[in-house]
C-alpha cells in the first residue's frame, strides 16, 4: 500500500491518534517508522482497551435513552390523568352549579358536592346567592 514509511507518516495523523487512544505519540510513530512485535501489541492492547471502554459507554448511554423514554411516557400518562380528573371536576362543579341555579337552594345535594361549590363560588367570587341546608353563608 506505502512504498516507504515515510508516505505513511505523512498519511496518518499520529497526533490525533495519540490523543484520541492515550497512546504515546513516540509509540505511533516508533510503530511507523520500525514496528516491533511488542509496539504492535502494546497498540493492540490499547485499542482493545478503548474498544471495550466505548462499549461501556454505548451500553450506558443504551440505559439511560430507555430510562428517559419511560420517565417520558410516565410523565405524559400522569398528565392524562391528571387532566382527566381536572375535567371531569371541573364538568361536576358545572353541573352543580346548574343545578344550584334552577333551584334555589342545595337541598337535594350531598354535602360534598355542596360544599365544593360553596368553595368554588368563594374561589370565583360568584355573586350567586343560595340557602344551604349544610352552611351559613354570609
Amino acid at each position: 500500500m506505502f512504498d516507504s514509511p515515510t508516505m505513511a507518516a505523512v498519511a496518518v495523523d499520529v497526533g490525533y491518534l495519540a490523543a484520541s487512544y492515550a497512546v504515546p505519540e513516540t509509540n505511533l510513530q516508533s510503530l511507523l517508522s520500525a514496528p516491533t512485535i511488542d509496539l504492535v501489541q502494546s497498540l493492540l492492547v490499547q485499542l482493545e482497551a478503548k474498544a471495550h471502554e466505548h462499549d461501556e459507554l454505548r451500553s450506558e448511554k443504551l440505559r439511560s435513552d430507555v430510562e428517559l423514554e419511560a420517565a417520558v411516557h410516565d410523565a405524559d400518562s400522569r398528565t392524562r390523568t391528571l387532566k382527566a380528573t381536572t375535567d371531569k371536576a371541573v364538568k361536576e362543579a358545572e353541573e352543580l352549579r346548574q343545578q344550584l341555579a334552577q333551584k334555589g337552594k342545595c337541598a337535594t345535594m350531598p354535602l360534598s358536592a355542596c360544599y365544593i361549590l360553596i368553595e368554588s363560588q368563594k374561589r370565583l367570587g360568584s355573586s350567586l346567592k343560595h340557602s344551604c341546608r349544610h352552611y351559613k353563608l354570609p
